[in-house]
């Protein structure tokens, strides 16, 4: 068995994805035997109030670090400032957290002979690298989404020198790396062109836990509190920023007028602000706007969706693969996809039959399929059933933590 370190910018009670699934793979590496721990940030981001009463941080080292447990697995978390707080004050905490991160590898932790660093942070490999020159190990750099491509497609990265510099961290990384995972078949491919061998890339998706998510009744405690129960809901949870393209939602709002749709939007992100003023400039009575939820209410949250979106911009279709997809469909519920039809996410919409795919930047295609679905209850229903069915049979959470697994028995 292994030692292995998650060196990662979130993880649990961190409320975003990325933290989901890198809890529950050191949950199951630990479970068959690995020892796992964890360097970390307190929870900055989104933040999930009730799992961070589950999983108290105790202060360390004078409030610098703090400790908890997550599952049995012992965390240390760096002090980090709030994800919406100033550039400046962001980038000393980056900052923080690559030398504390480094020196707490040295000195508070075993040696590891696997370190597990997801992006998008490539620097974050840098310094797994470094660890691995002072105390020897190798370590696993897991794409979760390509950076700088993703940035640069969506045109939030433009300086020549700075592109340079990420081109450069980046080639490093997929070179020193022992190996590269990528969560897609787009995304591998993409890193082999930028340069990675061939031999170190794997593809492991992302995965769903079928316990924690399955379908429920549309009636809820949630639906209730927010007044869905009479409406055809269309429902959007998750980041709400650049790559999303959540300004075409609204635009078809628009067009839906006063049929009974109701478009809810749920979560957080640097354009949630901007959202909510474009909702009340515009009036747009059938959009609802809810701030981020505890991951506990996702099954319930689902629930009360008659089609849940999926939204990706054209220029990033393989640069990401939304891991909402697959908790969508585990609970049961009919995909709206707003995507390249020519994308990874398009394909496995049909493939699982489990939805419908709009192209992006269509507000009238958009609230057209809407207002289809809407008459089509027993479609939807299909569509829901066969999603569910798709994901217990290919993306269950045991059958893919068992490949990362299987990786680290392969390199320890």
């Amino acid at each position: 068995m292994a030692r292995v370190l998650v060196y990662s910018l979130v993880f649990p009670p961190d409320g975003v994805s990325t933290a989901q699934v890198l809890g529950e793979v050191a949950e199951d590496l630990a479970a068959v035997g690995h020892e796992v721990f964890v360097i970390t940030t307190q929870p900055h981001y989104n933040r999930d109030h009730v799992a961070e009463q589950a999983q108290p941080l105790r202060r360390w080292r004078g409030g610098l670090v703090y400790e908890s447990r997550f599952r049995g697995i012992r965390s240390l978390h760096i002090a980090m400032p709030a994800g919406r707080e100033r550039l400046g004050h962001r980038l000393r905490g980056w900052l923080g957290f690559h030398v504390l991160g480094f020196v707490l590898a040295l000195e508070s932790m075993p040696r590891a002979d696997v370190i597990i660093v997801p992006s998008p942070l490539l620097t974050a490999g840098v310094v797994a690298w470094a660890i691995t020159k002072v105390r020897g190990g190798s370590y696993i750099y897991n794409v979760q989404e390509l950076y700088p491509e993703l940035a640069i497609q969506m045109g939030r990265l433009k300086n020549p020198l700075m592109i340079g510099l990420l081109r450069y961290l980046e080639r490093f990384v997929y070179r020193t790396a022992r190996a590269v995972v990528g969560i897609s078949q787009g995304i591998c491919d993409q890193v082999i062109a930028v340069g990675a061998e061939r031999r170190k890339v794997h593809m492991i998706p992302n995965f769903v836990d079928l316990r924690d998510l399955t379908p429920l009744p549309r009636d809820s405690d949630f639906s209730r509190e927010h007044d869905l129960g009479d409406a055809f809901v269309v429902l959007y949870a998750g980041n709400m920023g650049h790559a999303q393209g959540l300004e075409t939602v609204l635009d078809a709002a628009e067009q839906s007028g006063a049929a009974a749709l109701r478009y809810v939007l749920i979560g957080n992100g640097v354009l949630y602000k901007r959202l909510e003023e474009q909702i009340r400039a515009r009036r747009l009575t059938n959009v609802t706007q809810i701030g981020h939820q505890p991951y506990a209410r996702m099954p319930e949250i689902y629930a009360a969706a008659d089609v849940c979106l999926v939204p990706l911009l054209e220029q990033v279709t393989g640069s990401a693969l939304p891991s909402k997809i697959f908790r969508i469909m585990a609970c049961g519920r009919p995909v709206l996809a707003l995507c390249n039809p020519e994308s990874e996410l398009a394909d496995l919409v049909r493939a699982a039959s489990a939805g419908v795919v709009v192209p992006p930047g269509r507000p009238d295609l958009l609230s057209r399929a809407a207002a289809e679905l809407a008459t089509q209850p027993e479609i939807c229903a299909r569509m829901g059933r066969a999603g569910r069915e798709f994901v217990i049979k290919e993306y269950a959470r045991p059958a893919i933590t068992g490949r990362y697994a299987a990786l680290i028995d392969a390199l320890a």
